[in-house]
């Protein structure tokens, strides 16, 4: 059997810390190391990893050498994993027992394989729902949303090795502005056509309820009606908007293009650079040549291919408005921390 380690970042976890770490002990496919590295909590978290550390031997117990970024706290979490293959971990979520068995399953000799999550507030529910539409997780829909998260991904050490072969400190510190770690691992796998996907909801993922407050004060419109379409483009035309959310898109692109310069072998990295060169560019030429790229790739920009292509045009067309919505989370966290917009180099 190839190894498998879980790695666990944790920081005033313990309401929920136990569950966790019973479903991840009761897999069915045997771990070879869980390695839980906490970020200095002052709660009861520590306590609660040194007793379980005490009676599962599995258990490896860290404590970051400084307070840093949740990315390389998960970056030096991976460096430490002994394993061939290492399973990323939430501090509250709860695990089917056989996730880590059916993604090895799946992976074959891909470097990520992830699979579909369950979102729940209290108690989990008995029976989890399926979205059966076939997924889009490229480097085309990546430019604009994570749609992978850390806690389906399960990854071959190999993906981790390249990124720190070949992402150099600074680069990686400028891309922290706009991606998470998972995203980060994403895009360097859909540069080499090396994700797969298990379309099986394997986790229940906790979300708190500060969570559900909707962003800047926004309407929900995610519901398909000709109304909630209109009212989208509409809110998403704003002056003010615009000119606030724009800079945290073009620092989007442009550290993906930073993180992708460091792989230039990568053979699935074409449309992606076309999207990021034609929106960055200020010449109205680039901007109309933008849409004709997203109208081009509709089936892979959206979070899957739509059944009349006609609605998948017209959702092309709008997309340069409508993304705006895309980018309403980063840019409130944004705007809390007053992050300096850090230019390509």
């Amino acid at each position: 059997m190839k190894n498998v380690s879980v790695v666990m970042c944790t920081y005033n976890g313990e309401k929920y810390l136990r569950q966790q770490l019973d479903s991840i002990l009761a897999q069915t496919y045997p771990i070879r190391e869980i390695i839980i590295q906490d970020d200095y909590s002052t709660d009861g978290t520590m306590d609660i990893l040194l007793e379980y550390a005490a009676k599962y031997p599995v258990i490896k117990v860290l404590v970051h050498e400084q307070h840093t970024t949740v990315n390389e706290n998960f970056f030096s979490a991976f460096g430490k994993a002994t394993s061939e293959y290492i399973a990323i971990a939430d501090q509250d979520d709860i695990w089917m027992t056989d996730k880590i068995a059916r993604q090895m399953e799946t992976i074959g000799d891909k470097w990520c394989c992830f699979h579909l999550t369950q979102h729940f507030v209290g108690t989990p529910p008995v029976s989890p729902m399926i979205d059966k539409r076939e997924l889009n997780y490229g480097l085309e829909r990546t430019v604009f949303l994570g749609v992978v998260p850390g806690h389906t991904m399960l990854i071959h050490k190999k993906l981790y090795d390249l990124y720190r072969q070949h992402v150099s400190k600074e680069k990686a510190e400028a891309a922290g502005y706009s991606f998470c770690y998972d995203t980060i691992m994403v895009m360097i796998a859909d540069a080499y056509n090396m994700m797969t996907y298990l379309p099986a909801v394997l986790v229940y993922h906790r979300v708190h309820p500060t969570s559900f407050s909707t962003t800047l004060g926004r309407k929900d419109l995610s519901q398909r009606t000709v109304t909630n379409a209109i009212q989208m483009v509409w809110r998403n035309l704003s002056p003010t908007r615009r000119k606030e959310i724009k800079p945290l898109i073009k620092q989007r692109m442009l550290n993906m293009r930073l993180i992708l310069d460091c792989f230039p072998s990568a053979p699935y990295t074409d449309n992606v650079r076309e999207i990021i060169d034609c929106y960055t560019d200020e010449n109205w030429l680039a901007r109309s040549r933008f849409v004709w790229i997203l109208i081009k790739n509709r089936n892979k920009i959206f979070y899957a291919p739509e059944r009349k292509q006609w609605v998948a045009v017209l959702r092309a067309v709008t997309f340069p408005v409508t993304m705006y919505d895309y980018f309403e989370v980063s840019y409130k966290h944004w705007k809390e921390r007053q992050t300096p917009i850090h230019s390509e180099n």
